[in-house]
């Protein structure tokens, strides 16, 4: 048998431990584990009343040694680890997986040359920078993973056609990059001699350095935006190839990749919040990208997508999920800060279209460019003035927040939440407020600037569940 030992701090935060007592069989699930950790090949289970009154296991095992007695009621004392590292040879019942939210298993092209894996392992409750990486052989991760979360009886689904399509469009996020890198090199003709010149004699120092520079940056910085979306769009159509996403009676997850192969497994009672991300895109294929956040862990691509009128996998994947009510808050008095971030700089693109439009029109179609985005981001501030708020339905948190150009729909499953209130002098005199949900694993979600009245039930809620 171990010795018993203490383990350090940092070995403990990555550790979760305890059972879950949820009914009398869980105690006795619990009593049999360490029987059998302890090596014992015979046991004998008494219980009376159900469990209620008396519940007795006896087995053959090892016990301790009596000068480790003390050391057992020491917090984080285990005989079944020292460091880290030993979590990647894991051995008995006693940790299985219950202290994990998620874990993700990569496979890039060059670990599968070398026949490894990455296993990234999420604890529950914790940050990012408390997960924990490890690089396994690939039969040894899979044992790991399937050791901590196994998969039983999954009911799988794989996209096909359009679906897919939408999954590797709305996994990317842009649009196309021939068309931008044709647009950066039209813009990065140079200038006739005679126009920049009669600009630079009229121009202070600062608009003449940009007029000098910002044709060819505006042009290459369009061609490296192009480049990354290309890059985006590849890696997301390389993810999707034999894409499957499953779900069992307590785990969600995906699996697919072709040159690079990953996988993707969460505790259902671990999410967090499943978000249903609008984007112009996705209203224009009328394809909804759902995408599930479990603490620490958000995957860059969407668990699946559903087209309009169709639900039945959503429902089937996350049948508690509620959508945002097809309400609007009060807007009288709303605070103009969803537009600060996109208005300053699209008013400073703007000032400066006009400016070249009398001294230097060559230069006028260049500023259209980040001008037309700043309006984009302009008209997403607009969207989330119109939309974003807090609701409660059947004893959920559901919201709509924006962030740039995507209206995020979003649906709170852990009862674990925390609500923080801001009002600056200005919102308490027109009884507005801003709310923040904090969720394990530091997860926040801001909503801005809604009516106190209308916050005052999902308040009324926290407190009646404290």
């Amino acid at each position: 048998m171990p010795h018993i030992q203490q383990l350090d701090s940092h070995v403990a935060d990555l550790i979760a431990a305890g059972e879950v007592v949820e009914r009398p069989a869980s105690v006795v699930k619990e009593l049999m584990e360490n029987a059998i950790d302890a090596g014992a090949d015979k046991l004998t289970v008494e219980i009376q009343h159900g469990g209620m009154t008396l519940i007795r296991v006896t087995d053959n095992g090892c016990g301790i040694n009596a000068d480790e007695a003390p050391t057992a009621f020491l917090r984080h004392a285990t005989s079944k680890l020292r460091t880290e590292y030993d979590l990647e040879a894991i051995g008995t019942l006693g940790f299985r997986g219950e202290a994990l939210a998620a874990l993700t298993i990569e496979r890039p092209l060059f670990f599968r040359l070398l026949g490894a894996s990455r296993v990234v392992l999420y604890p529950v409750g914790q940050p990012a920078k408390r997960a924990v990486s490890l690089y396994l052989h690939k039969e040894d991760a899979q044992e790991l993973a399937d050791r901590l979360m196994p998969v039983r009886d999954p009911v799988c689904h794989r996209p096909a056609g359009g679906e897919r399509a939408a999954l590797v469009v709305l996994g990317a996020n842009g649009l196309s990059t021939l068309a931008l890198t044709y647009l950066a090199i039209r813009q990065s003709r140079p200038f006739p001699l005679t126009a920049e010149a009669v600009a630079l004699s009229r121009l202070n120092v600062l608009v003449r350095f940009a007029a000098h520079w910002l044709p060819a940056g505006a042009a290459w910085m369009l061609v490296l935006t192009g480049s990354l979306f290309g890059i985006s769009l590849a890696r997301s159509f390389v993810q999707t190839v034999h894409y499957t996403v499953w779900h069992t009676a307590d785990q969600l997850g995906s699996r697919g990749g072709w040159l690079s192969l990953f996988e993707f497994r969460v505790r259902s009672s671990e999410i967090s919040y499943a978000d249903v991300r609008v984007s112009p895109i996705a209203r224009l294929m009328k394809r909804w990208p759902v995408f599930v956040v479990a603490g620490s862990c958000r995957p860059e691509l969407p668990l699946f997508v559903y087209r309009s009128g169709q639900e039945e996998l959503f429902r089937e994947l996350l049948p508690e999920f509620r959508m945002p009510p097809d309400t609007r808050h009060d807007l009288t008095h709303r605070s103009a800060v969803f537009f600060v971030p996109a208005g300053i700089p699209f008013g400073l693109c703007l000032l400066l279209v006009l400016v070249s439009c009398s001294v230097l029109p060559a230069l006028t179609g260049t500023l259209l460019i980040p001008t037309a985005v700043f309006a984009v981001f302009l008209a997403g501030g607009l969207m989330g003035w119109l939309n974003e708020g807090i609701w409660l339905r059947e004893g959920r948190f559901t919201l709509r927040r924006q962030k740039g150009v995507y209206l995020h729909c979003i649906c709170v499953f852990h009862p674990d939440v925390c609500l923080r209130t801001f009002q600056s002098p200005w919102a308490a005199r027109y009884q507005r407020m801003t709310l923040t949900l904090a969720l394990p694993g530091q997860v926040r979600l801001k909503v801005r600037s809604i009516p106190v009245r209308d916050a005052a039930p999902c308040l009324n809620a926290l407190e009646q569940k404290t």
